[in-house]
């Protein structure tokens, strides 16, 4: 049923195989339903998940990325040894695979670089904001970030337009980085 040939199972866990494609190095979610016994406990929290809109789980890596966003400021990685600054946090540069890095403090100024407008969600949580704009932003250092544009009407984005970061209370004490149109 699936071309196991030219991939690696990794794990099968409740509903889904995941898998890495040998040639892509992409991991794969396949949805196999008839394997949650329906009224299980673990369909039941499936369907109080998808009622929920997710929270950030930081890890060991990402820790001060939450940290200093709950404070509303923006800090991403930075090398100290080819000075490349970088988004997702990560353990190693992407440059230059260094190991020598930072955490520093940035403008949270950028451009939309790209952007898409949802218009339908089959996640509760996200449908109730349609339609919403997703959108990659390119940040005056450099890296890109994927994040929602906010307080703008949709038919206002445009590629190039300067934003600036604002943050959005999750529910718990987590803030998330979305962006707004720059003023003047």
């Amino acid at each position: 049923m699936y071309p196991l040939n030219s991939s690696l199972l990794l794990a099968e866990s409740g509903k889904h195989f995941v898998w890495r494609s040998l040639k892509t190095f992409d991991l794969c979610y396949c949805r196999i339903a008839r394997s949650v016994p329906s009224g299980s406990s673990h369909q039941e929290r499936m369907v109080e998940m998808a009622q929920e809109k997710p929270t950030p789980k930081p890890s060991p890596v990402s820790k001060t990325y939450w940290e200093k966003a709950a404070q509303q400021e923006l800090w991403i990685q930075r090398c100290n040894d080819c000075s490349a600054y970088f988004f997702y946090p990560r353990v190693l540069c992407p440059e230059c695979w260094g190991d020598n890095l930072q955490w520093s403090r940035v403008s949270g100024k950028g451009t939309i670089y790209t952007y898409t407008v949802v218009h339908r969600s089959d996640l509760q949580p996200f449908a109730e904001k349609t339609p919403y704009v997703l959108a990659v932003v390119e940040l005056e250092e450099g890296p890109r970030m994927t994040a929602n544009v906010v307080n703008c009407p949709v038919d206002r984005v445009r590629i190039g337009m300067p934003v600036r970061v604002v943050f959005e209370p999750t529910g718990d004490e987590h803030k998330l980085p979305q962006f707004e149109p720059q003023e003047g």
